[in-house]
């Protein structure tokens, strides 16, 4: 749903690919999928929870994906 300004917000973030300059030649390039996976599970077991008890907390939850790397 939509964010709501007057609450914090907890973010939960992952990468989504692997850190290198050629993403073709990475090695390892699939072990970013771990990060991703943790959260899709976090997602799913928040899904679980009451929506009444999900509001009457003080804070919301964000959960982001990002792709590239700073070099």
């Amino acid at each position: 749903g939509p964010l709501d300004s007057s609450k914090k917000a907890v973010l939960g973030v992952a990468g989504i690919d692997s850190a290198g300059m050629f993403h073709d030649r990475v090695i390892g390039a699939n072990s970013a999928v771990s990060g991703t996976v943790a959260m899709l599970a976090a997602a799913h077991a928040i899904s679980k929870v009451d929506a009444s008890v999900l509001s009457s907390l003080d804070s919301q939850r964000v959960f982001a994906f990002f792709e590239g790397e700073s070099f």
